[in-house]
Protein backbone atom coordinates (compact mmCIF):
# COMPACT_ATOMS: atom_id res chain seq x y z
CA UNK A 1 0.00 0.00 0.00
CA UNK A 2 1.36 3.37 -0.96
CA UNK A 3 1.36 6.18 1.30
CA UNK A 4 -1.57 8.86 0.56
CA UNK A 5 0.27 12.37 0.69
CA UNK A 6 -0.56 14.72 2.84
CA UNK A 7 -2.68 17.79 2.18
CA UNK A 8 -0.67 19.53 4.65
CA UNK A 9 2.96 19.75 5.85
CA UNK A 10 3.73 17.48 8.71
CA UNK A 11 3.81 19.23 11.84
CA UNK A 12 7.81 17.86 11.65
CA UNK A 13 8.44 20.17 9.40
CA UNK A 14 7.97 22.76 11.75
CA UNK A 15 9.97 21.24 14.29
CA UNK A 16 12.96 20.86 11.99
CA UNK A 17 12.39 24.76 10.93
CA UNK A 18 12.42 25.97 14.51
CA UNK A 19 15.80 23.62 15.69
CA UNK A 20 17.51 25.19 12.16
CA UNK A 21 16.46 28.86 13.37
CA UNK A 22 17.14 28.44 17.17
CA UNK A 23 21.01 29.78 17.13
CA UNK A 24 19.14 32.64 15.27
CA UNK A 25 16.30 32.59 17.55
CA UNK A 26 18.20 32.60 20.92
CA UNK A 27 20.69 35.60 19.81
CA UNK A 28 17.87 37.74 19.13
CA UNK A 29 15.80 37.18 22.08
CA UNK A 30 18.56 37.35 24.25
CA UNK A 31 20.06 40.79 22.99
CA UNK A 32 16.05 42.11 22.74
CA UNK A 33 16.03 41.15 26.37
CA UNK A 34 19.68 42.86 26.95
CA UNK A 35 21.14 39.57 28.31
CA UNK A 36 24.37 38.39 28.37
CA UNK A 37 24.91 35.00 27.22
CA UNK A 38 25.75 34.32 30.76
CA UNK A 39 22.60 35.64 32.47
CA UNK A 40 20.69 34.07 29.37
CA UNK A 41 22.34 30.97 30.37
CA UNK A 42 21.68 31.40 34.03
CA UNK A 43 18.22 31.36 33.01
CA UNK A 44 18.02 28.61 30.85
CA UNK A 45 19.96 26.32 33.22
CA UNK A 46 22.64 25.26 30.71
CA UNK A 47 26.35 26.80 30.65
CA UNK A 48 27.57 29.95 29.19
CA UNK A 49 29.49 28.34 26.77
CA UNK A 50 26.61 26.21 25.70
CA UNK A 51 24.51 28.34 24.53
CA UNK A 52 27.25 30.33 22.69
CA UNK A 53 27.56 27.02 20.52
CA UNK A 54 23.75 27.07 20.56
CA UNK A 55 24.44 30.80 18.49
CA UNK A 56 27.20 29.72 16.86
CA UNK A 57 25.43 26.80 14.95
CA UNK A 58 26.98 24.02 16.48
CA UNK A 59 25.35 20.78 17.26
CA UNK A 60 23.28 20.62 20.31
CA UNK A 61 21.44 17.99 22.24
CA UNK A 62 17.71 17.60 22.02
CA UNK A 63 17.04 18.58 25.90
CA UNK A 64 18.70 21.26 25.59
CA UNK A 65 17.13 23.06 22.64
CA UNK A 66 13.74 22.30 24.72
CA UNK A 67 15.39 24.21 27.11
CA UNK A 68 15.71 27.24 24.86
CA UNK A 69 12.60 27.03 22.99
CA UNK A 70 10.73 27.11 26.49
CA UNK A 71 12.74 29.83 27.48
CA UNK A 72 12.23 31.98 24.32
CA UNK A 73 8.30 31.24 25.30
CA UNK A 74 8.48 32.35 28.74
CA UNK A 75 5.68 34.75 29.17
CA UNK A 76 6.83 38.18 30.99
CA UNK A 77 10.62 37.08 29.82
CA UNK A 78 10.97 39.71 27.35
CA UNK A 79 10.72 42.39 30.15
CA UNK A 80 13.49 40.78 32.04
CA UNK A 81 17.01 42.87 31.84
CA UNK A 82 19.78 41.54 33.48
CA UNK A 83 20.26 42.47 36.93
CA UNK A 84 16.77 42.30 37.37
Amino acid sequence: MTPRPSARPAPYAAVAGLLVDLPTLLREAREDRELSLRSAAEQIGYSRSTLGRIEAGECFRVDIAVAVLRWLGTPGAQDRKEGS
